[in-house]
């Protein structure tokens, strides 16, 4: 016997995808106008997978189902480490002179949105590595591809509709 995939069909204003559900395995799979989404979830407890989909959030469903979702966040980034250098002026860990030489470091960091280009500048900076004692963990920030949101965003809702439309139509 032959497992049944189902498919959905998603058109939201000139946006598009085909999904794929393999209920039997757990396998879903997108493939869109804002790029393509697919993860085998072996394990979803008694939840059909629709059921299950119907439950996931941003974070997780992008994570499982499109690698690399999350990018570098120049911006977000140099606002968390200016946070960082005020914080560390209030405390008294580092005196005006290395705050005002770690904030004129970091502005002249131009790495445009190169994470790699990013850290070479700042592990370079003298300043900067002594507000973050000599480390450089968890000062970068991320955030979602414009694609991971657009597909959530206007695919997602639609999708979840059909497959709500298919559960009432068995009812």
């Amino acid at each position: 016997m032959s497992d049944i995939i189902e498919r959905y069909s998603i058109r939201v204003g000139g946006e598009w995808a085909y999904i794929y559900l393999d209920e039997a395995n757990g396998v879903f799979t997108g493939y869109s106008s804002f790029g393509n989404y697919a993860y085998q979830w072996r394990s979803i407890g008694s939840d059909t997978l629709k059921e299950f989909l119907r439950g996931l959030n941003f974070s997780y469903f992008m994570g499982k189902t499109r690698t690399g979702y999350l990018q570098f966040d120049h911006e977000a980034t140099v606002d968390g480490i200016k946070t960082a250098i005020i914080e560390q002026r209030r405390e008294g860990a580092i005196d005006r002179d290395d705050a005002r030489a770690a904030w004129h470091d970091l502005e002249q960091i131009d790495a445009g949105n190169s994470v790699d280009r990013f850290f070479d500048g700042f592990c370079s900076s003298n300043p900067l590595m002594k507000v973050y004692g000599g480390g450089n963990g968890d000062i970068a920030r991320e955030r979602p591809d414009g694609d991971s949101r657009g597909f959530w965003e206007k695919i997602w809702p639609e999708f979840l509709k059909q497959i709500s439309l298919t559960k009432e139509a068995v009812a």
